[in-house]
């Protein structure tokens, strides 16, 4: 066996996740949660709950983002849900619709609350919102030519 370095839950995640206190609401087909501390990331969000929704279930987040006047609102599917017993239990949600406005909000969240720490992971995902540049996708590409 190779001998591994332990990596943080932090480090190896493509996109960060911070344990943040904020207003956080979920309104899906079946339940309607909220909730004051969630684990947030720029790709999601994991609710606290003993009655999570069915994986796949879609539903509404609504962040109430501190300096912001308005909640920011956000679609999104159930991906996991962990039924353990404790303060573990509950269900991660992955946004499927985020305006660039929004993200942009959301990532001076996280920025502002996870400090520089979160900045390398951020640049290499999003390097255009945060001013470093990264290479367009083929659809941006494309979608430049239609202009």
């Amino acid at each position: 066996r190779r001998n591994r370095a332990r990596v943080s839950e932090h480090a190896r995640r493509r996109f960060p996740r911070l344990k943040v206190e904020l207003d956080a609401f979920f309104e899906g087909p079946n339940r309607e949660l909220c909730a004051d501390r969630v684990e947030l990331s720029l790709r999601g969000v994991f609710f606290p709950t003993r009655t999570p929704d069915a994986p796949g279930a879609e539903g509404v987040v609504r962040l109430q983002i501190p300096g912001s006047a308005l909640p920011t609102m956000i679609k999104a599917r159930v991906l996991v849900v962990r039924l353990q017993e404790g303060k573990h239990a509950g269900m991660g949600l992955r946004f499927t619709e985020l305006s660039d406005g929004d993200r942009a909000r959301l990532m001076a969240f996280l920025l502002k609350q996870g400090g520089l720490d979160m900045l390398p992971q951020l640049e290499r995902r999003f390097g255009a919102h945060t001013g470093l540049g990264r290479k367009p996708t083929l659809r941006e590409r494309r979608t430049a030519r239609l202009r």
